[in-house]
C-alpha cells in the first residue's frame, strides 16, 4: 500500500515539475522568483571602469608598422621600470644619509659633552 502512494506521490511531483513555467520571468505572490535588480550606473564608473580607447584598427596597419609601434610600447615600458629603480634606490641611499648623519651628529655632541667636562666626577 504504500508503495502505491509512493508511486502516486511521485506522479504528482513530476506532473507539477513539467506544469512549471521555468522561462517566465514575471512574479506572482504566491510564487517569487529572483529577477535581479537593475542597478543603474553612473557615468563616472563606466568610465573608470571602461577599457582605454583603441585609436587604430590593427588590421589596417602593415607588419613593419606593429613591429615600430611594439618596440615603441617596450622601449616605453623598460623606460618606465629603469625610473622606477632609480626611484627606489634613490629612497634607499637617502635613507641611509639620514641615518649615517644622525649617527655623526650624536658623536659630535658626545665628544662636545666629554670635553666640556660634564661627565668629570
Amino acid at each position: 500500500m504504500s508503495d502505491k502512494k509512493r508511486v502516486v506521490l511521485y506522479a504528482d511531483l513530476r506532473k507539477k515539475i513539467s506544469n512549471m513555467d521555468v522561462y517566465s520571468f514575471e512574479e506572482t505572490d504566491s510564487y517569487r522568483k529572483n529577477i535581479p535588480q537593475v542597478s543603474s550606473d553612473s557615468d563616472e564608473e563606466k568610465e573608470s571602469t571602461s577599457s582605454p580607447v583603441i585609436k587604430r584598427n590593427t588590421l589596417s596597419l602593415s607588419i613593419e608598422d606593429l613591429i615600430k609601434e611594439n618596440e615603441n610600447y617596450e622601449a616605453n615600458k623598460k623606460k618606465n621600470e629603469n625610473a622606477e629603480k632609480i626611484k627606489q634606490k634613490h629612497k634607499i641611499s637617502s635613507w641611509i644619509w639620514i641615518t649615517v648623519g644622525a649617527i655623526a651628529t650624536i658623536l659630535v655632541v658626545f665628544l662636545v659633552l666629554i670635553i666640556a667636562g660634564v661627565f668629570n666626577k
